[in-house]
């Protein structure tokens, strides 16, 4: 009899963090507030939504779908109160020629979610103007603070200045599905770049994935856990100024330089590691290997 009012028990509690999460999903889209991207301009009826033409202001936290084409414009993301910013990307398609096509300036940390079976494209220009005595934001898709990638559908990002995804602080890819051609880098992510999941694909000019924090410790590093990975740069592969660790996923580079290059150590401890480079392919003071399979030029090490 005991065993069966446990047994009862455990059900009703799996049962209910079941409809936890769905009631979370539910809730996230239904206190989203909407802003309709309409060719030169947009709408939106959300308080915390200013918009001037092609300059949409979100000033204040909470979440907010972006959808449809913004010919001419930027997402400026510029909040003084405390709080999460998330941004729902539905099937929005916005075109910046002279900066930033989504700029997060002031929050405490960014969630960008790719809505399940959409595609979503930004696509700079050539040359960025900034304000006098700044040279930022240097990316089609930047952040100023702590920034998460996630969700179910697809980004197409054509970075015709810099780089594609840039983040100051922390830059965190936990889904969807990434299709990125660069001019310079293909994603930077400052304090740290991590990779969970999703499927990343990067053309680059200059380095694929790049973390460029000099500070020691958990800086300046690049993790990967999970996700397809694919890389193709005209520089270094992938670049990090401390660690670079992979513990799973699928991760391919090919580069024209250096294939991994960390100023401190290579870890790998899962994971599939496919390197190929016309220089070094592995630029590293230390390898520290207790797993994973690694092969470079097509031959298993």
């Amino acid at each position: 009899m005991h065993t069966k009012r446990i047994s009862a028990l455990l059900l009703a509690v799996l049962m209910l963090l079941s409809m936890t999460a769905c009631t979370s999903e539910e809730q996230l889209a239904s206190k989203a507030i909407d802003i309709s991207l309409e060719g030169p301009t947009a709408t939106s009826e959300g308080d915390g939504v200013h918009i001037d033409g092609g300059q949409i202001t979100i000033s204040s936290h909470g979440i907010y779908r972006i959808s449809g084409t913004l010919a001419e414009g930027q997402i400026l993301v510029d909040c003084a109160d405390a709080g999460e910013v998330w941004l729902l990307l539905d099937g929005a398609n916005i075109t910046c020629s002279t900066g930033a096509c989504i700029y997060v300036k002031q929050a405490d940390l960014t969630h960008i979610s790719l809505e399940k079976d959409t595609v979503n494209t930004l696509t700079d220009g050539v040359g960025y103007i900034f304000d006098p005595g700044d040279d930022e934001p240097d990316g089609t898709l930047f952040a100023r603070d702590d920034l998460v990638l996630q969700g179910e559908g697809s980004l197409v990002i054509d970075a015709n200045f810099k780089n594609a995804i840039a983040a100051k602080d922390d830059l965190t890819i936990s889904g969807g599905t990434y299709d990125i051609v660069s001019v310079g880098h293909g994603i930077k992510g400052k304090d740290s770049l991590t990779i969970t999941g999703g499927k990343v694909y990067v053309i680059a000019e200059g380095d694929g994935l790049k973390s460029t924090n000099a500070e020691g410790g958990s800086k300046g590093v690049i993790n990967i856990s999970g996700g397809v990975v694919d890389v193709f740069a005209g520089d270094e592969g992938m670049q990090a100024i401390s660690d670079i660790t992979i513990s799973g996923g699928v991760v391919h580079v090919d580069s024209q330089n250096n294939g991994l290059r960390s100023g401190t150590a290579l870890n790998l401890t899962g994971g599939e590691l496919n390197i190929n480079a016309e220089d070094t392919p592995i630029d590293a003071p230390a390898e520290n290997r207790t797993g994973g399979i690694l092969t470079i030029g097509g031959i298993a090490q």
